[in-house]
């Protein structure tokens, strides 16, 4: 996904340009004057519009001749379909007893043993490793929440600095049961 469509999306916030430090304090800067506060996605509603039983029907019939077998994806459409349906704090435990019963699966174990398989075939013994070829001259996260914040985790261990600026989170009682 390009940045535009990211942003047209609702993924990403804004593309900014120039020194990313400079662009970041003004755009923040900005919603402030605009009075926008935190966007929490505990307060932001699905539309009902883009989850009915015929779209969750379609995309469930398109996973299973996609991938037959298999049920990651079909996990990952009943959790969708759930956090459309339940309150935000009952959709974060349905969606975190789902994934962790996924993580279990002998599909799950399969594929995790694939990944690293095809890691390790591109070291070569007695060749130094390098930087990749596509580079990134500067990024940031501003706000991570749970999809964003290990971004920087992985970028540190990369070699790579990508700041990030998370205020602190409110532990739910229902997300700590």
């Amino acid at each position: 996904m390009d940045v535009a469509t990211g942003v047209a999306m609702g993924f990403i916030d804004a593309e900014v340009s120039g020194d990313l430090r400079d662009a970041t304090i003004a755009y923040t800067r900005q919603l402030l004057r605009d009075g926008a506060g935190p966007r929490r996605t505990s307060e932001r509603r699905v539309d009902a519009a883009t989850a009915t039983p015929a779209i969750i029907e379609k995309l469930t019939a398109q996973a299973k001749k996609q991938y037959p077998n298999r049920q990651a994806a079909l996990t990952a459409i009943k959790a969708v379909s759930a956090a459309a349906k339940l309150p935000f704090e009952d959709g974060l435990l349905y969606e975190s007893g789902t994934g962790n019963g996924a993580k279990v699966t002998d599909e799950s174990k399969a594929l995790v043993h694939v990944f690293f398989a095809e890691r390790d075939t591109r070291k070569v013994p007695g060749r130094r490793r390098t930087p990749g070829h596509a580079s990134l001259p500067a990024g940031g996260v501003v706000g991570a929440g749970t999809m964003a914040a290990p971004s920087p985790s992985a970028s540190r261990m990369r070699g790579y600095r990508l700041p990030c600026s998370t205020p602190p989170r409110r532990r739910s009682t229902a997300a700590s049961a």
